[in-house]
């Protein structure tokens, strides 16, 4: 054994994936929290909330998305330079299984309720979405609520 990090908190870990680069490792824990660990300083250099013990964990292929999934049927995707979570999806059942795309476009996630899920991640992606769907542009405070992150812009120019 080469490290030893110590355990985020109380229980078994539950997923540890490695980010795409090699340098840093998510670990899940039973009361719900996710952390990143720097494996060159062997530091917890960010801690995450999930709603229920996260089961399975995976990054996006560029690193800079961290998705969990769990027992009470929501995968939680989190902007790793921020912290932020910036999705939140529901299944049927709990969550067993996460990957994302080679592009890091989507994210794939398969639950206990039998469904293959297919998620748009992209903020690009998102945009037109909502702007085929919304009636009005979203607010500067509704834009910061839903597209952290992401400069204010008005959807639609034939929307007020």
């Amino acid at each position: 054994m080469n490290r030893t990090l110590p355990a985020p908190t109380s229980g078994c870990c539950c997923a540890t994936p490695f980010a795409p680069h090699g340098t840093r490792l998510a670990t899940a824990s039973p009361d719900g929290t996710v952390g990143i660990w720097d494996l060159t300083t062997e530091q917890q250099i960010l801690r995450l909330s999930h709603d229920s013990q996260v089961r399975v964990l995976t990054y996006s292929p560029d690193g800079t998305l961290l998705a969990g999934g769990g027992d009470k049927r929501t995968v939680h995707v989190w902007d790793l330079a921020t912290g932020h979570e910036m999705h939140r999806f529901e299944h049927d059942g709990a969550v067993r299984a996460l990957t994302f795309t080679p592009d890091g476009a989507r994210l794939v996630s398969c639950g206990e309720d039998n469904l293959v899920k297919v998620w748009e991640v992209s903020a690009e992606a998102l945009v037109e979405q909502a702007r085929a769907r919304l009636t009005r542009n979203l607010t500067e405070e509704e834009w910061r609520r839903y597209m952290p992150g992401e400069p204010y812009r008005q959807f639609r120019d034939d929307l007020t």
